[in-house]
C-alpha cells in the first residue's frame, strides 16, 4: 500500500498508467535485493516487459536523505524525465478530467467520422495535402 501511495503510477519517464502495474524489485531479491520501499518501484506492465528484456535500465542515484531514479538505455544514455508532467496531478484512472482541463471542447463525439462508405479520391487528398505543406507547388 505505501508503494501505490508512493507511486501513484507507472514510473517511466512519460508514462502515466495507474491501473495495470507491478512491482519491480530494482535490485532482484534473488541478487540479495531487499522486498522494502527503497528497492520497489512501481511499473506498467508494458514496461515492466521491456525492463525483463533489457529494453531499458533503472539505477537509483542517492543524495544525502534523498533517491532518484535513474532510467537508461540499453547504450547507457540516460533518459530524461520530464519536469511538468503532461498532466499534473492525474494519472491514467482520470484521464478524463485531465482532458477536460487541457481541451474542454473535446468530447466523446470529436473523432467520429463523416465518411458514409462512398470511394476515397486519393488523387485530390494527395494533391490536398501537397498545397498545405508547399503552397504554390501547384
Amino acid at each position: 500500500r505505501a508503494l501505490k501511495e508512493r507511486d501513484r503510477t507507472c514510473r517511466f519517464p512519460g508514462c502515466c498508467e495507474a491501473r495495470y502495474v507491478d512491482s519491480h524489485h530494482i535490485q532482484h531479491w534473488a541478487d540479495g535485493g531487499e522486498t522494502s520501499l527503497d528497492n520497489l518501484v512501481t511499473l506498467c506492465r508494458y514496461h515492466h516487459r521491456q525492463l525483463h528484456r533489457s529494453g531499458f535500465f533503472i539505477d537509483v542515484e542517492k543524495r544525502d536523505l534523498d533517491a532518484q531514479l535513474i532510467f537508461r538505455t540499453p547504450s547507457g544514455s540516460r533518459m530524461e524525465q520530464s519536469v511538468y508532467p503532461q498532466f499534473p496531478r492525474d494519472s491514467a484512472e482520470s484521464l478524463r478530467s485531465a482532458l477536460w482541463s487541457v481541451a474542454p471542447s473535446v468530447t466523446s463525439t470529436t473523432c467520429i467520422t463523416q465518411w458514409r462508405g462512398e470511394s476515397c479520391d486519393y488523387g485530390m487528398a494527395v494533391d490536398a495535402l501537397l498545397s498545405r505543406d508547399f503552397p504554390g507547388t501547384r
